[in-house]
């Protein structure tokens, strides 16, 4: 099997359970692997045949920005599922993360390295008045979680209430009155018109992060 790889992907976001690192951006660095057969986009030139990993390096940041994860261990889980769910090529991942300045004048950096693959993150499908969802992961803080928007049916980000989500489709568009959701576009409850509607014939298929306003806000204790 082949590797896709991203490199020192480096970042300056939320992250850590201590009082100040709630508060201040720190510097965050991520190593991403992922394991695809990179034989067919060899021969046929196609990017649809492997990953694009600019896409998946904007959508790596996108969740950090996000989340504002307290464990690194949070995060190495969250984002292993959301790349395998939004790259069908990728049948698995090693992901590093490591914290370069938690560890200053003691260590060069704190880090923590996983193996994940699609069979790690089983889904279970529901049906919804517009389709239905596939849970890929429940953690104590987030819902991950892949939609699928049937053809003419609309589907509303912030269906919950208290719930804000990130989101983007994976395959096929999104439309609503003033604005237009392409594949690999990222959105949030708080920068979107809604509802949004799938004017294809197939379905759309959307990746979904859903999380508590308590804990977008950070007025969760972080757990010990």
């Amino acid at each position: 099997m082949d590797w896709v790889k991203i490199n020192s992907l480096e970042l300056d976001c939320i992250v850590g359970i201590y009082p100040h690192e709630r508060h201040t951006e720190q510097r965050v660095r991520l190593d991403l692997a992922m394991q695809v057969d990179t034989r067919r986009a060899g021969r046929s030139g196609r990017i649809g045949h492997t990953v694009d990993y600019s896409v998946v390096a904007e959508h790596l940041v996108a969740m950090l920005h996000f989340r504002r994860y307290q464990l690194v261990e949070m995060a190495a889980e969250e984002l292993s599922a959301m790349v395998l769910a939004t790259q069908p090529e990728a049948r698995g991942v090693e992901l590093s993360i490591e914290k370069p300045g938690a560890l200053a004048g003691r260590a060069n950096c704190a880090q923590i390295v996983i193996t994940r693959s699609v069979s790690d993150f089983d889904t279970q499908q529901v049906t919804r008045p517009f389709g239905s969802e596939h849970e890929l992961l429940r953690t104590r803080d987030a819902e991950l979680s892949v939609i699928s928007v049937a053809s003419g049916c609309e589907w509303s980000p912030s269906g919950r209430a208290g719930v804000s989500c990130l989101y983007w489709p994976i395959r096929g568009e999104l439309v609503s009155e003033t604005d237009r959701l392409r594949a690999g576009q990222t959105r949030s409850c708080a920068d979107t018109p809604e509802p949004w509607r799938n004017p294809a014939q197939r379905d759309v298929l959307v990746f979904c992060c859903a999380l508590s306003n308590d804990e977008l806000h950070g007025t969760e204790s972080p757990a010990g």
